[in-house]
């Protein structure tokens, strides 16, 4: 399970390998360093006990060089926690861009089957968790386990029988550990899968807390979470009751340790072999090593708990978006606006059919509007326009070029959407309104904004275009977001320009003004409308009616009210007002 972790983690942080290595070698250095202390200690020792002539002068240079050792092995040690710093500084920025990255580039499919929340949480606490594992491994876990083999040939090098004695325990240790772990690793999958899913949860109480309050719904959002909350412990105390019983059966094994260690050190002193000094060397590093052994352990426990929460940020950073450029994608350097559909199917993973064989044309220049019952496939043709799906049959040619052969970073910069939902971001007007064109200047911020009849309220905020909206524009009105989302499309000015339902909620005088402008912008831009308002769509060149996935009429308005089909019926009750 670790193999795999530690595989995927280097994949990820490889472009560390030198420093990584680098701080190896210092550690190395300062755990040897170490252990010049406690054998001038033995040494001091073995001087007053024998007492012999020059044994003051000798102890005062051992003492000597025991300063200096300490002086030297300290400022060493600065060095390594500079460097760790450094490093784990360097990782953060590097993991939280490169997720970041990540993230914006997965197509729409991804976003649109992951909680938001959830998927903050996996990179949140993954980082995190990665950042605390660099910490343990340098900090502690390659200090330690050097220290551990230095000391283990020191002591080989000093008596080999008191060596075997030290390290009898140790593979049982070792084996308690791994034995241990393996058993708590499914309890630890499971409680990071739900800790993701509460993270979630509580994300989208906040998200939605309109509703939330809207609804008196705080007592259902909180019983949920605290639901959640009460199955994490449970599935907690299982996995640390595992981790207890570890820890008893490791203090045993160690202790049993301590006491061989202890009496075959004692007996070789009684029998001459070796010097108090020794004896007292050989107790310091073995109760020493055996701590660092206790220690090793511990941090192994920490490293396969986070390796469960680290594995699900690797996961998400090792995936492939389910859309991109084919090898040979052709760049696109200017677009005339054709778009055509041809035979093109598509459904999502339920396998149910969305479009069926739908074929159709918009020349360039052209205004067609998609209409028909919600849930028809309309919002899906856009969506495979956009490419943020592929077609599972037939083929959407742009300009008579097959979308998958064009880059697509290129061919989305000439195409511009507004929604019945524009999404705002939280910072200025000025910002929202050039997000497409982030090279725009004020002026022609605030001519698309003028055209957009957006100038007006903007004018009315005591900071103008340089109001901060909040988050997801909530300073602003859904009418006020729309016509900041059109005032972005205008100014982007693409070739392809797809409005749905983009004035809904305006009121009619409003949408009239906006008409206008939308109708000069058509002159020279492809639009696809996407409308229930049909007295919206009455000067479309083409509409296309979508019931069930399928395209069941298509002409101008005044051909199909003559057919007297689902158009003409959605048109008379609008007329009746007894739909919108």
């Amino acid at each position: 399970m670790l193999k795999e972790f530690f595989k995927k983690a280097y994949a990820i942080l490889k472009d560390f390998k030198k420093p990584f290595i680098v701080l190896v070698v210092f550690i190395v250095v300062s755990e040897t360093l170490q252990l010049v202390q406690p054998y001038l200690f033995k040494e001091i020792i073995d001087s007053i006990v024998k007492w012999q002539e020059l044994t003051v002068q000798y102890v005062i240079f051992l003492l000597s060089g025991l300063l200096i050792a300490y002086l030297v092995t300290t400022a060493w040690s600065y060095q390594v926690d500079k460097r760790i710093f450094r490093i784990l500084y360097e990782v953060e920025r590097y993991l939280l861009t490169r997720a970041q990255k990540k993230l914006v580039e997965l197509s729409l499919g991804y976003h649109e089957k992951e909680n938001t929340g959830s998927k903050i949480s996996k990179i949140q606490r993954g980082v995190d968790r990665i950042l605390e594992l660099i910490g343990n491994l340098y900090w502690e876990l390659i200090p330690t386990a050097i220290q551990v083999i230095v000391t283990f040939v020191f002591l080989l090098f000093l008596n080999w029988q008191i060596s075997l004695v030290f390290l009898s325990v140790v593979p049982i240790f070792i084996l308690l550990t791994f034995w241990m772990n393996k058993k708590a690793y499914p309890l630890r999958i499971r409680r990071h899968y739900l800790e993701d899913v509460a993270y979630g949860k509580m994300g989208q109480s906040v998200i939605n807390i309109n509703t939330v309050q809207s609804y008196a719904q705080e007592k259902r959002e909180f019983k949920e979470f605290k639901h959640l909350r009460d199955w994490i412990l449970r599935i907690g105390k299982k996995e640390y009751g595992i981790i207890l019983n570890l820890n008893l059966f490791r203090e045993m094994a160690i202790d049993i340790g301590r006491i061989l260690v202890l009496i075959a050190s004692v007996y070789l002193v009684i029998k001459g072999r070796v010097s108090v000094g020794s004896l007292v060397l050989f107790l310091t590093l073995s109760e020493k090593t055996y701590f660092s052994l206790f220690r090793i352990s511990r941090i192994y426990d920490r490293v396969s708990d986070a390796s469960a929460a680290v594995n699900r940020l690797l996961n998400l950073m090792g995936k492939e978006s389910e859309i991109k450029d084919n090898p040979k994608a052709k760049p696109v350097i200017d677009l005339k606006g054709e778009v055509i559909f041809d035979n093109v199917s598509f459904h999502y993973l339920s396998k149910e059919p969305v479009l069926k064989d739908i074929s159709f044309k918009v020349s360039p220049g052209q205004t067609i509007a998609l209409v028909g019952p919600s849930g028809g496939g309309k919002s899906t043709i856009v969506k495979l326009i956009f490419r943020h799906y592929d077609s599972v049959k037939g083929r959407i040619l742009i300009d008579g070029e097959n979308i998958r052969n064009l880059k697509l970073s290129d061919y989305r910069q000439f195409l511009g959407y507004v929604s019945q939902d524009v999404e705002i971001f939280d910072d200025t007007i000025k910002n929202n309104i050039a997000y497409g064109k982030k090279e725009a200047n004020m002026r022609e911020i605030k001519k698309a904004a003028k055209k957009a009849f957006a100038d007006e309220f903007i004018n009315r905020f005591e900071n103008g275009y340089d109001t901060t909206v909040g988050e997801r524009g909530i300073k602003l009105s859904g009418g006020q977001k729309q016509r900041i989302g059109i005032a972005r499309a205008i100014l982007r000015q693409p070739k392809i320009m797809v409005f749905d339902e983009a004035t809904s909620n305006m009121d009619t005088i409003s949408e009239r003004l906006i008409q206008k402008s939308i109708e000069e912008m058509a002159r020279d831009t492809t639009m696809i409308v996407i409308a229930h308002r049909l007295s919206t769509i009455r000067h479309a060149d083409r509409i296309l009616v979508i019931e069930n996935g399928r395209l069941t009429e298509e002409g101008n308005h005044e051909e199909l009210k003559k057919q007297g089909l689902l158009y003409a019926k959605l048109l008379s009750l609008q007329a009746a007002g007894d739909i919108r």
